[in-house]
């Protein structure tokens, strides 16, 4: 007798559970009862950081009054039920209760007890319905750590991505004993617990600025590297740290690369400055292909110094790039900067008031138009605030917010979050003390204040570069000189959704 196969699927969702119905079908062998498998399956990191105190599936038969129930052991993210029912309609539901393993983990216990996650599911004669539970449990991690051997050196954190195994990149720089510079990268997991660090170097005064994921699980970095004359440096490291290659601009001129991003085609986009001959610096873009040969560089400025502190690339494949324009004998302007997929110029944008005014990072938005965040000079305490500009896609001032004390304040990265809002990182002077810590503020989509978070110890702290992560909180990078270090250490805080973190960093 010829035998048919048919199979049935339906989702589900709810807040928390997704449930996928499976109907599997062999007309030629009917048994007498149907059968019920059911697997559920948690998402990674929660048996890493919670304990379960208590997982219950229960079910009931459309006859009977009781509830049967089934306690859930765990020893990896899923486990399965295998039940045997009589034909008819069974209800099933699930419970969990979860204990976090230590306080760096946000919320400390959960519990859905009071709202079951309950369907109702058609047993038939001689068929398997298979059930799978995929429990989304969202969780913060909150930690700090520092990160650098040896005492006598200086470590300096620069630039911070979130890698697909949840864990993080960093790249910065190493100042020796006896004030040479070397390259610097690490690897830590979820948790911050270092993985591996790299100190390598190619001149004799090394320093990277920027780290960018590729699609197969390793990295490009972008910084400076000093033999006789400074050079733009970028190279691409495997998944263990490892130069696959690496290249140095061709300028004749010293030069250096401050940022870079990919690209859709799968090559690099970066950006910096270039020293002309008679002028002093402008603003220099090149664009690598994916192994790293030059397709083209282009440089931008006026009669003045500019450079390019970071640079993405747009929606119409084109790049926004900001930085800073010098005003002969009106300090620095806010430099915004509009390039085609070729590097020619659309349109540039000068924002300020009358003094050094400075841009560090821009994102294009979701609308389409771009935000941008630096310092804005005031007078007459003679120092900086936080400056946020928001831009349309044309580049007009949309508005602008400064942040900040009696002190100097300055903010170096800023990220459009989920919910459309920003996240920003730096530095503030403004404390009682008037010590220089991170400074970390959140703001919502008009550039209103929502909150601010301070982070440090007795001595400097600065936050140089800020992401959202994957469990809706965020992560920053930079150095501290607190925390009993004799030198300065990489400093990374792990961070929830409102800002907080665990109260000293671990080493």
């Amino acid at each position: 007798m010829e035998k048919r196969l048919r199979i049935v699927k339906a989702v589900f969702l709810s807040s928390l559970f997704g449930l996928v119905l499976l109907l599997s079908t062999c007309v030629s062998s009917p048994t007498v009862k149907g059968k019920l498998s059911a697997t559920v399956v948690l998402n990674k990191g929660v048996l890493e950081n919670y304990d379960i105190e208590s997982a219950v599936f229960e079910w009931k038969e459309q006859s009977e009054s009781v509830w049967h129930a089934l306690n859930l052991k765990f020893d990896r993210e899923s486990t399965s039920i295998e039940l045997e029912l009589q034909p008819g309609t069974v209800t099933v539901k699930l419970t969990a209760s979860l204990i976090a393993k230590n306080d760096s983990v946000e919320p400390q216990t959960w519990t859905n007890k009071n709202e079951p996650v309950e369907y109702t599911v058609l047993i038939e004669q001689g068929k398997v319905l298979t059930l799978e539970f995929n429990v989304k449990f969202n969780f913060a991690l909150m930690w700090q750590n520092l990160y650098g051997e040896s005492e006598q050196n200086k470590y300096h954190g620069y630039s911070i991505q979130q890698t697909s195994d949840n864990g993080y990149i960093i790249v910065g720089e190493v100042y020796s004993a006896d004030e040479d510079l070397f390259f610097y990268a690490a690897k830590i997991d979820q948790n911050g617990t270092k993985q591996w660090d790299k100190v390598f170097r190619k001149g004799f005064s090394d320093k990277l600025r920027s780290v960018v994921l590729t699609d197969d699980g390793g990295y490009v970095v972008a910084g400076t590297t000093y033999n006789e004359e400074s050079k733009a440096y970028v190279a691409k490291l495997d998944t263990d740290g490892a130069i696959v290659w690496e290249m140095l601009s061709a300028e004749v001129q010293r030069n250096e690369a401050l940022s870079v991003q990919k690209t859709v085609d799968g090559g690099y986009i970066v950006a910096g400055y270039s020293y002309v001959p008679g002028k002093g610096k402008d603003a220099y873009v090149f664009k690598l292909n994916q192994t790293g040969n030059i397709q083209w560089q282009r440089k931008f400025g006026g009669n003045g110094d500019e450079e390019a502190y970071s640079v993405q690339q747009t929606n119409d494949k084109g790049y926004i790039v900001v930085g800073f324009t010098e005003i002969v004998d009106a300090g620095t302007d806010i430099y915004v900067l509009k390039i085609d997929e070729n590097g020619e110029l659309m349109w540039e944008k000068n924002f300020g008031g009358s003094e050094n005014d400075e841009a560090y990072s821009v994102q294009q938005t979701t609308d389409g138009g771009y935000i941008v965040c630096g310092r804005f000079y005031k007078s007459p305490e003679r120092s900086y605030d936080v400056y946020v500009l928001k831009l349309d896609e044309n580049g007009n001032k949309v508005w602008e917010e400064t942040f900040g004390g009696n002190g100097e304040d300055m903010a170096y990265s800023i990220q459009q979050t989920d919910d459309g809002g920003y996240i920003l990182s730096g530095y503030t002077e403004s404390s009682e003390d008037r010590s220089v810590d991170v400074y970390i503020l959140r703001l919502n989509n008009k550039g209103q204040l929502l909150w601010e978070k301070t982070f440090g110890g007795e001595n400097r702290e600065e936050a140089w570069e800020i992401r959202q992560t994957a469990d809706d909180g965020y992560v920053t990078v930079g150095w501290t000189g607190s925390f009993g270090c004799d030198g300065d250490k990489v400093y990374v805080i792990k961070m929830n959704t409102d800002g907080n973190s665990s109260t000293a960093p671990a080493r």
